[in-house]
């Protein structure tokens, strides 16, 4: 099953990919895609988390 999340400020959708260490320091990342475009981003976790993302329903 896929985790959707909706940008809040965009309204963009985007797949959760995976997380990732980033290595210069050890900070937790979210690799994740545009559900449409399948353009790929790269986040740190506390800010995907803080909420500028909200789950989203399978579209």
């Amino acid at each position: 099953m896929r985790e959707l999340y909706r940008h809040v400020k965009t309204g963009g959708i985007y797949e959760v990919l995976c997380n990732a260490t980033v290595e210069k320091d050890g900070t937790l990342a979210i690799v994740y895609k545009n559900a449409k475009t399948g353009e790929r981003w790269i986040r740190p976790a506390d800010e995907f988390n803080d909420g500028r993302f909200e789950r989203a329903q399978d579209e």
